[in-house]
């Protein structure tokens, strides 16, 4: 069984051919959110495709974890693409200031 060291950011499509069954899903993906995740995708039925994007510089230890977590959806006869997407930087934001706002 794989670890999960790290949450990764992610966008994820899936669509079912020949029915308006589609989805678009942007957020973490923690245990709670690929649930949801394979859920939705699920119901998409068999056939469908499910595109999961997330930053190029993710570790392979979470990419593992990954398609491990979609490994049913595969099963289930959904075609799954795990892609590292090179134009998605990630960066994490730092305050401009440590003060907090006051009420007057």
């Amino acid at each position: 069984m794989t670890k999960r060291r790290d949450v990764l950011p992610f966008r994820a499509t899936f669509e079912s051919p020949g029915t308006s069954r589609a989805g678009t899903r942007i957020g973490w993906l923690t245990p709670y959110e690929l649930e949801i995740l394979r859920s939705e995708v699920r119901s998409a039925g068999s056939g469908a495709q499910l595109d999961l994007f997330v930053p190029a510089r993710s570790s392979e230890e979470g990419l593992s974890w990954v398609r491990s977590e979609l490994e049913p959806l595969r099963r289930a006869g959904i075609e799954v693409a795990l892609k590292r997407d090179a134009a998605w930087e990630f960066r994490e934001v730092q305050p401009k200031s440590r003060t907090r706002a006051r009420r007057s």
